[in-house]
């Protein structure tokens, strides 16, 4: 599976964020405080974290200057190829406490 495309609203420094990945080895750099570990820790949630989550560490990834009502939202867009088949697929999480989706 691969990963082609990344999305997230309200997470840390990214208001909105669009990035379309290509084939092969993709290398996130920057300068300090640019937001490489944002987008890890955004691959980590939207792969590991239930969408459900209330756990405190949730909140402190909204931007501090953030509505109260907003809340994090990621997607996914990916491909996965094997010798007979390709598939195309995407996964959207917008966490939300309880009411997550």
């Amino acid at each position: 599976m691969r990963i082609i495309r990344l999305r997230a609203r309200d997470i840390r420094r990214y208001r909105d964020l669009d990035v379309n990945l290509a084939p092969g080895l993709t290398i996130v750099r920057g300068p300090n405080e640019a937001g490489k570990s944002t987008i890890q820790r955004i691959l980590e949630l939207a792969l590991t974290r239930k969408a459900t989550s209330t756990a405190p560490d949730l909140e402190a990834l909204r931007p501090w200057d953030a509505d109260e009502r907003s809340r994090p939202f990621i997607g996914l867009e990916f491909i996965a190829e094997d010798e007979a088949l390709t598939r195309t697929g995407s996964l959207e999480k917008s966490f939300r406490g309880a009411r997550g989706s």
